[in-house]
This record gives C-alpha cells, sequence and structure tokens, in this order.
C-alpha cells in the first residue's frame, strides 16, 4: 500500500485514527473532518490485553461510525480513512475478513456497507470509503492530534465493547422510507409557493 499523499477536498470527510499502548492498556483516538474543519473527536480505552494493532482497527472503525452519523454525511462526496499503522490500513483497506481479526473486519466492513446507504443529495458521484496508511509523526495535523490523544485512550480503564453497526436491511429499509416520503411531500420554497 502506498503512503497518503493527502490534501483535504472541500466535500470530503477524512478521518485519522490511532492507536496506542501504555502499561495500563491500549487505547484508540480518532479525529473527523469535514475538508479541512475538524467536526468531531473520540477516544476509548481498548482493554489491558489488546495489542496495538487492534486498538488501530478498532480507532478506524469508531471514527467510521462516527463519520456516518454526521449531519454532513449526505452532502459528502467521499470518506477517507487515515491510519499511521501500515498492516493495519492494508487489512482494511483489502476488505477481506480475516480469521483472527473477525469480529473487528466484520464491523469495518458493514460500517462500509452502511455508507454506502447513507441518504446522499448532491448530484456529484459519491465514492466508496477509501483507507490509506499515512506515515506516522510526520507532521500531518489530523494524525498527529490522533497520536497524542490515542495515548489518553490507552491510559483509560475499561474494556472495548463495539455497539452494534446498523444491519445493512435496516439502513436500506430506513433509505426507501425517506425516499418514499419525499416522492409524497411535495418541495415548498418560501420562494417558490404555489398559490
Amino acid at each position: 500500500m502506498n503512503k497518503a499523499v493527502y490534501a483535504p477536498a472541500p466535500l470530503r470527510i477524512t478521518v485519522y485514527s490511532d492507536g496506542s499502548r501504555t502499561s495500563q492498556g491500549a487505547g484508540y483516538w480518532f479525529v473527523v473532518y469535514y475538508g479541512s474543519i475538524p467536526i468531531t473527536q473520540g477516544y476509548r480505552s481498548a482493554g489491558s490485553r489488546t495489542e496495538v494493532y487492534d486498538a488501530e482497527i478498532m480507532g478506524a472503525a469508531e471514527g467510521l461510525r462516527a463519520a456516518i452519523n454526521l449531519s454532513c454525511a449526505s452532502y459528502s462526496t467521499g470518506l477517507v480513512i487515515l491510519l499511521d499503522n501500515l498492516a493495519a490500513a492494508s487489512l482494511l483497506a483489502d476488505g477481506r475478513p480475516m480469521p483472527h481479526r473477525r469480529e473487528l473486519t466484520d464491523l469495518f466492513q458493514n460500517l462500509t456497507t452502511q455508507w454506502e446507504y447513507t441518504p446522499y443529495i448532491l448530484s456529484t458521484p459519491r465514492t466508496p470509503v477509501e483507507v490509506r496508511w499515512v506515515p506516522g509523526h510526520s507532521g500531518i495535523v489530523g494524525n498527529e492530534t490522533a497520536d497524542e490523544l490515542a495515548k489518553k485512550g490507552a491510559a483509560l480503564d475499561g474494556s472495548y465493547i463495539p455497539p452494534p453497526p446498523h444491519p445493512t436491511s435496516d439502513v436500506k429499509r430506513s433509505n426507501r422510507r425517506a425516499q418514499q416520503h419525499a416522492q409524497r411531500t411535495p418541495e415548498t420554497h418560501p420562494s417558490h409557493t404555489r398559490t
């Protein structure tokens, strides 16, 4: 996998995530940007027996979940996840489940499918989720922030229990309902009222 030469695009969501390990355990952190504007962030303990590699994947999955739930997702042309762990980035970019990491890779793949069914209002095509590797400690602001705060997640007490993603069928059903409602409801605009 090539490293990302990355510049934020105005209508794209970018998720930086990182994992860390201290004597207390592992943790992760993510930050979500819309264009160049930081929108949300989160960090959490991944548990005392979790490896950094797994914490990296957890951070990417939770960052993706947070991005999908943002209101700006409906007018975002793409979603890019940037990790500084080459092995974790390669695993997620490949999209194939790994038997020893099945729960994490399935969670991530379910969330990427959910992104595809997130309502979208722009006329330009939306790209699927991209996963890229960025070099650590190279001055990339989002990645440097993720690196610093992943240590906070590692210092927290607790274990990682991922909330289940919405099943794809639920997302499809919700999108169909929204489309049916939009077809039944005539659009009105203050400057375009019917008389």
